[in-house]
């Protein structure tokens, strides 16, 4: 183990400048994904009918009963629909992508896959009861639970299966110390980031918005959008994406700048890709399939694939030195 700066090093892959790890990540992901989404909700109906069971036998378990008919969970007045976004579907994609891209032999990655994925399934399951049960009691905080539970928290759940798998491999070649400190200091940043981003959500859509409006408007449509949602889930990936920024220590000044007005603006370009496909689908609703599938792409990206994405290229390279025998040394992990 290396430790230099507040960064952890790993030992196995040799360096390049662009880390071949993270790409591989990238790659992998990307291709996942987008057959994830391509691919027609009934395919993962078994999925989310599992999921949905699973819930509501927890809940059962806990003096809850809702009434359950296929995928939707049901009590009193409140009601929720398990789909695949709610399940550990994409949080498997990524995790897979990460494990599948690295240099451990097959069973390590077999092994790796079965533990990690099985332990998320069951923290997601437990996260939807939380949930549902939030809702009943208290509906008016169910969007807030559903928003930060399932789109934040579970994306750093992940980076911690990451780093747990990677200590699995390699128990010396990662500080739990750091790790612990890294992942307190990251949901620190989303809890406050998250509080702040409520309040300003819907302004900054209807800022991103006038871009739209004037694209619409050379094409000589003029248009009036309204907002009717209280929280626009798309924008909320600028949370974790900025909470990692500040979460992730000794890294350069410059490097930082530049990281982060890359990763806003990329974003940003994508929230706004993300709104004209919602004005296509408006004004074309029987027969633009097209922009539907890209809008959920870009959601489900966004959601998913950046933050993750972000934190692997952040990591700081190996300089020289042979590489030792172990999983990992194309980055000194920022934990």
């Amino acid at each position: 183990m290396k430790i230099e700066n507040n960064y952890v090093g790993f030992h196995g892959l040799h360096t390049t400048k662009v880390p071949y790890f993270a790409a591989k990540f990238c790659g992998t992901c990307l291709v996942l994904l987008s057959l994830a989404v391509l691919l027609p909700e009934s395919t993962w109906q078994p999925l989310n009918l599992h999921t949905a069971t699973m819930a509501n036998r927890l809940l059962g378990m806990c003096g809850m009963h809702p009434v359950q008919h296929g995928t939707i969970l049901g009590q009193g007045g409140f009601r929720v629909q398990i789909i695949s976004e709610c399940t550990v579907l994409y949080m498997a994609i990524l995790l897979s992508s990460f494990i599948l891209s690295s240099p451990a032999g097959i069973y390590y990655k077999l092994m790796g896959l079965v533990a990690c994925i099985a332990g998320l399934h069951a923290i997601n399951i437990v996260r939807i009861a939380v949930v549902y049960a939030l809702g009943v009691a208290y509906p008016q905080f169910f969007e807030l639970a559903h928003v930060y539970l399932g789109q934040i928290v579970m994306v750093v759940l992940v980076m911690a299966a990451c780093l747990l798998w990677m200590h699995m491999l390699e128990p010396d070649a990662i500080s739990r110390r750091r790790t612990t400190t890294f992942l307190i200091r990251l949901l620190t940043y989303t809890g406050i980031l998250f509080l702040f981003w409520l309040m300003v959500n819907k302004d900054y859509v209807r800022l991103t918005d006038t871009i739209v409006l004037l694209l619409f408007s050379l094409l000589d449509y003029h248009l009036r959008l309204n907002y009717q949602h209280a929280f626009y889930y798309q924008t909320f990936n600028l949370v974790i994406f900025s909470s990692l920024m500040l979460a992730m220590r000794d890294m350069p000044p410059k490097r930082r700048i530049i990281v982060s007005a890359c990763g806003l603006v990329l974003i940003v370009g994508l929230h706004i890709v993300f709104r004209i496909c919602n004005v296509l689908m408006f004004l074309r609703p029987s027969g633009n399939m097209t922009a539907f599938r890209v809008s959920q792409l870009i959601f489900i990206s966004g959601e998913y694939f950046l933050p993750v994405c972000a934190w692997l290229f952040l990591q700081r390279k190996i300089f020289g030195g042979a590489p030792a025998q172990g999983a990992f040394s194309a980055y000194d992990f920022e934990t």
